[in-house]
């Protein structure tokens, strides 16, 4: 049975590539995840959620304090 791995478009970069097994800037995410399957031998797929059920992707508010150097 084909494993379904959702994902959800925070950089377009990564969800441009996933569909691609050849694009050159798939992600380490991605990259990550088709290694450890294409090893393990298991059929998989990567589902776009937010095309598919329209969910968004929501990384919350930038809190300056708590990003290097901020503050």
């Amino acid at each position: 049975e084909t494993i379904r791995v959702g994902v959800i478009e925070a950089d377009k970069d990564v969800t441009a590539c996933f569909p691609n097994p050849s694009c050159s800037k798939p992600g380490a995410e991605i990259e990550i995840l088709q290694m450890v399957f294409h090893i393990m031998g298991h059929p998989y797929e990567f589902v776009d959620v937010s095309a598919l059920y329209n969910v968004t992707v929501d990384l919350g508010e930038l809190i300056v304090e708590h990003v290097g150097g901020g503050g």
